[in-house]
């Protein structure tokens, strides 16, 4: 399921990084190096100084690794004196020229300003950063990039050619993050990089309260927004159809990673948009965000395992909570994690295996926080386990049931235990992810407040029951039977609508057709 650095997309049209395609955003591969030939390219948005080394490569880690490698840590320069012909900041600029020329050529109706001219300089641009024109380029990012333009007439090609475009500047920014000192990501760092944070470089206000405080939730608004224009007029539900039936045909697969049937069926230029703009996110920043749910309703503190680059720690810090963030390969200059590279973290992230996970204080309500556990092996489920046997009493559990996070055995712990409240993520189209918070049998008689709408493991969205089938389209519906299913169209269809599937798409499922409806257990959804 991972792709070389070199390797091709699911067609073998389209050169990808290294990164799962199947499962939003979940794995940062280390089987090879995603910076691998870009030297070039950085000495030159650096203004011509030494460039930067690339990362060193990091297999996957499981809980009982030894301890990463590290690397020799090197002062590098980030966008200063860019170079007149190839500085990063001018960059980055063409590229969003060429962004906001395609979108107003995928709106369905003319713009209310004239459309931006197609950029010329932006081919010039990147065959400078190539060291002979005749040569493979440095990437294969630039190499697609560069055969796709000029933009084509076909919307579905306008389509990937804007996903390449997407994709080259979020692989520039995550690098650049990696060379910033430690916990700097959280402050305004403009005048480090010199180019655009991505609520800004995708349309958003550059000091909205809501960038500052919660760019993923303002990215997800800035992406919502734009599929909604460009996205449900794009390609018909025939094709989608097609996309589904193919998926279904798949057996299942054993390894989560792999497995088909956790992704919504698109066709391959949606596929490809709706990847970079839910993968990338994760990597930045990290993987849910709410509204809602407010988690000082339910504990004073909190230890927050598993914390990646202390996004969710940072919110929780932000709220005037008290967070202990671990991990077992903490981001930073010199850590690759497998997840999110080596960006600066947002808050003081520890190094830490289960065992290391602290007893909760005396008299102080404390939960544990699983925000995307592993789904390949059990170190949420231990991690849970360790903290109710040190008398721990409410898990906050974010992510997806039989879905792309956690594990069976993690499933039947949280199953054992109560369910307090809960609220869904925010969507992106293919994540059925959730926050859920589970307290010890008994604990809403010990004063927990109870959320009346939140429901349990795999419970069917119709009658409450328990449920065994997920819409195959809008992966957060579940249901345990037809009448459920008929009865439920009309929040099927707008469910599919939010995330810009087409019109006419939910009228053409019905509960017999395999393309439309997962049987989790069947498909090895639960593990």
């Amino acid at each position: 399921c991972v792709e070389s650095g070199a390797g091709a997309g699911p067609t073998g049209a389209e050169p990808r990084l290294s990164f799962s395609p199947k499962v939003d955003g979940l794995l940062l591969t280390g089987a090879t190096n995603p910076m691998d030939g870009w030297d070039d390219l950085f000495a030159a948005a650096a203004g011509g100084g030494a460039a930067a080394p690339p990362p060193a490569a990091a297999g996957k880690r499981r809980a009982d690794d030894g301890e990463p490698k590290k690397k020799k840590k090197k002062k590098k320069q980030v966008g200063k004196g860019a170079s007149p012909g190839g500085g990063f900041p001018e960059f980055v600029q063409h590229l969003a020229s060429l962004r906001s020329h395609l979108v107003s050529l995928l709106s369905p109706s003319p713009p209310s300003s004239p459309a931006a001219p197609y950029d010329e300089a932006l081919p010039r641009l990147l065959r400078s950063f190539l060291p002979h024109p005749q040569n493979t380029p440095a990437h294969p990012l630039l190499s697609a990039l560069l055969l796709l333009l000029p933009p084509p007439r076909d919307p579905p090609a306008r389509l990937s050619l804007l996903a390449a475009a997407d994709e080259l500047y979020y692989t520039l920014y995550h690098h650049l993050l990696s060379l910033l000192p430690p916990r700097t990501i959280t402050r305004d760092f403009s005048s480090l990089l010199s180019v655009p944070s991505p609520p800004h470089y995708f349309g958003g206000a550059p000091d909205s309260a809501l960038a500052k405080t919660d760019p993923l939730a303002a990215l997800h608004a800035l992406h919502i927004s734009e599929s909604l224009l460009v996205l449900p007029s794009l390609s018909p539900p025939s094709s989608y159809v097609r996309a589904a039936k193919k998926t279904a045909a798949l057996p299942p697969s054993p390894d989560v990673f792999s497995d088909a049937h956790h992704e919504v069926p698109l066709p391959l230029e949606v596929a490809r948009y709706k990847d970079v703009h839910r993968r990338w996110p994760c990597h930045v920043y990290g993987y849910a965000s709410w509204d809602g749910l407010d988690l000082g309703d339910f504990a004073e503190e909190f230890v927050d395992f598993g914390a990646g680059t202390g996004y969710l720690s940072n919110s929780l810090k932000l709220a005037s909570l008290h967070i202990t963030a671990l991990d077992v390969s903490p981001p930073s200059a010199s850590t690759l994690n497998e997840y999110h590279g080596s960006v600066s973290s947002h808050c003081a992230v520890a190094r830490g295996v289960v065992k290391d996970i602290p007893a909760p204080t005396a008299g102080k309500r404390t939960a544990l926080v699983l925000c995307y556990p592993c789904p390949d092996n059990d170190m949420g489920a231990a991690a849970a386990k360790r903290f109710l046997a040190l008398g721990g009493q409410v898990v906050v559990h974010v992510g997806e049931h039989g879905g792309v996070t956690g594990t069976r055995e993690l499933e039947r712990v949280l199953a054992g235990m109560e369910m307090l409240g809960g609220t869904d993520c925010r969507r992106w189209g293919s994540d059925c992810a959730r926050v859920e918070v589970f307290g010890r049998r008994g604990a809403r008689e010990a004063g927990y407040e109870k959320d009346r709408g939140a429901c349990g493991l795999l419970m069917c969205g119709g009658c409450g029951k328990e449920g065994g089938y997920r819409c195959r389209f809008a992966r957060e519906l579940v249901y345990c039977g037809e009448a459920c299913w008929e009865g439920g169209r009309a929040e099927r269809r707008e469910r599919m609508r939010q995330v810009a599937l087409p019109a006419g798409l939910e009228e053409r499922m019905e509960w017999g057709d395999r393309w439309a409806v997962v049987d989790v257990e069947k498909m090895g959804a639960r593990r």
